[in-house]
């Protein structure tokens, strides 16, 4: 999931010319989905890492997509971003990874 909305996320910007984030929610993507191209898993604290930057990176997303005036795509965002919590703490308790 976290792959497939920053990726999309890293298209958009880059196409619309707002080169820092969509760079940023590109290597996310990429850092994101390399456990899904070599099946191989992160560790416990760099999953947990990575799972903070996919946080902190969507809430930078939903700001510039409401600086940009748009109308309700800053709200998909906010949502990821909340959604990445969730997970991430549900994953660490019961101590995957």
């Amino acid at each position: 999931m976290a792959f497939l909305c920053f990726a999309l996320g890293a298209f958009d910007n880059l196409t619309r010319g707002v080169w820092v984030l969509g760079s940023l929610q590109a290597v996310v993507a990429l850092v994101n989905a390399v456990p899904l191209l070599t099946g191989d898993r992160y560790g416990r604290w760099t999953e947990l890492v990575i799972h903070l930057c996919d946080v902190v990176v969507a809430l930078a997303t939903a700001a510039s997509y409401y600086l940009a005036g748009t109308r309700g795509l800053h709200y998909a965002w906010l949502a990821a971003a909340a959604t990445f919590v969730v997970l991430t703490v549900v994953q660490w308790r019961r101590g995957d990874g």
